[in-house]
């Protein structure tokens, strides 16, 4: 079967290709235009927003401000407003200072740091729990030292418990490692003591197995071992069976003990029944004598 495609359908598949790979082209140029003019228009934008909020803050820290991770592509397309972008200013030393032009009023994130409840550290982290508004530039910088010198007792706490947790990980380890060649050398102390307990059986083999007295002793006392191993079992099967027989009459008598109290019981409680009967027939005797005499 011929699998050549034919030079005129060749020639429209190429010519063809080449069509759709320079729409792409011109597509993916456009698409790059577009962003970048996004980024020019979003760029222009946030400039224009930045010198107007920067004079709301002090021109002694309007140097510090960050403006690192700003995506203009976004401001570009209309999808974030200048209006929601809050400033970031970090000043050596302090922690950082966010300022929200449209509120005029600053923030200070606050240093947190826990031991897990495995066990495990983790480094300290910087979040909002706990911080508040601020008008006032001097109460924010006294607050951002304050957040920074807790950072850093933070870190310190942090470096302690992370060699700690090194230092038991590495003595544990150790440890592992001396308990697993004691028992490399228990196991090789024990192969030693069969080796030479199977040397010893085989000499002592070797000097006894052309002694026939020696041997009639040694199977007498393979008898006799046999013997008192059955004796002992026997023995103590018989003391298995006492007990048995001992629990067995210890909670008959137990029973007895029971059934007795229980007739007691049923004794006592008739004899409460017939006196009050008694007590009863007398009561009402004594009173028909004496209805008797007053009617007499």
């Amino acid at each position: 079967m011929n699998n050549q495609i034919p030079p005129i359908i060749a020639d429209i598949i190429e010519n063809k290709r080449q069509m759709l790979e320079e729409e792409q082209y011109q597509k993916q140029q456009e698409e790059q235009h577009k962003i970048e003019q996004w980024q020019i228009d979003g760029k222009n934008k946030f400039d224009e927003f930045i010198a107007e909020a920067l004079l709301l803050v002090p021109e002694w820290l309007r140097p510090y401000v960050n403006v690192d991770d700003v995506d203009y592509e976004r401001i570009g397309k209309g999808w974030q407003s200048v209006k929601s972008i809050d400033l970031y200013f970090s000043v050596p030393g302090l922690a950082m200072i966010v300022f929200d032009p449209e509120k005029k009023l600053f923030r200070v994130p606050h240093a947190h740091w826990h031991e897990e409840w495995d066990g495990s550290v983790e480094k300290p982290t910087w979040n909002f729990n706990g911080s508040y508004n601020m008008s006032d530039p001097g109460e924010v910088l006294v607050e951002a030292q304050t957040q920074m010198q807790i950072y850093q007792d933070f870190l310190e706490k942090h470096q302690v418990s992370l060699k700690e947790q090194i230092q038991k990980r590495e003595k544990y380890e150790q440890e592992e490692v001396e308990r697993e060649l004691r028992s490399v050398e228990a196991g090789h102390q024990r192969q030693l003591k069969e080796i030479a307990q199977k040397s010893e059986e085989q000499a002592l083999f070797d000097a006894i197995k052309n002694d026939p007295i020696a041997i009639h002793l040694l199977k007498a006392f393979v008898l006799l071992r046999d013997e008192r191993s059955h004796f002992e079992q026997r023995l103590e099967e018989a003391n298995d069976s006492l007990y048995s027989m001992e629990d067995r009459w210890s909670r008959r008598a137990e029973e007895l003990r029971r059934q007795a109290d229980d007739a007691q019981r049923r004794a006592d409680d008739e004899k409460y029944r017939l006196q009050s009967d008694l007590d009863e027939a007398e009561a009402k005797l004594k009173k028909s004598k004496q209805q008797a005499e007053r009617g007499w």
